[in-house]
């Protein structure tokens, strides 16, 4: 491995612990005003990755004298997004099992009175309780939750870092040519 990849799994394990403790942060307080499984759960988490991997691609090219290549720019998005994902993780498992053991049944419930309201169908409604419940198991917390919820991550963090590597770049050589 060379000295720039490396470089960039480092850098990337660093900012993505820093975009863990924010997602963290941000499904905390969503949670304490109400919000914790609405879309925004979602949006932050999405915008915390566009925002924190553009900001990486930034620092990661101002240490280097060109831009990493793609082959790196994976890698360092791919630490952060496991980083940060590993660290949420890991932060529902205490909560499911420490803080509030009875949320996923409190949640369920809470759909299920959403869905029926909202006129749908019982098979449906089964299938979405039981998957919703799937998803806080321990064992799918740390496994497959872990790679399903990453993908999207990936590919928006992916091309947040590579926009902020170009812009970055581009701005460095206009001011270099002035």
């Amino acid at each position: 491995m060379t000295t720039r990849t490396s470089g960039s799994m480092v850098h990337g394990v660093r900012f993505g612990a820093a975009l863990g403790a924010a997602v963290v942060s941000a499904i905390q307080i969503l949670t304490w005003v109400g919000l914790g499984l609405t879309v925004w759960t979602w949006i932050s988490s999405y915008l915390l990755v566009v925002l924190f991997t553009a900001l990486a691609g930034r620092a990661f090219l101002k240490r280097g004298s060109s831009p990493p290549g793609m082959v790196q720019t994976l890698l360092m998005v791919t630490a952060m997004v496991f980083v940060a994902k590993v660290m949420f993780q890991t932060y529902m498992f205490v909560y499911l099992n420490y803080v509030d053991p009875t949320w996923v049944e409190t949640v369920a419930e809470f759909w299920e009175g959403q869905m029926r309201e909202s006129g749908t169908d019982e098979e449906r409604i089964v299938a979405n309780i039981s998957d919703f419940r799937n998803q806080w198991r321990t064992r799918y917390i740390f496994t497959i939750g872990i790679v399903r919820y990453s993908v999207t991550e990936l590919v928006l963090g992916t091309v947040s870092a590579l926009v902020s590597m170009s812009i970055t770049a581009k701005w460095r050589a206009r001011t270099m040519a002035d």
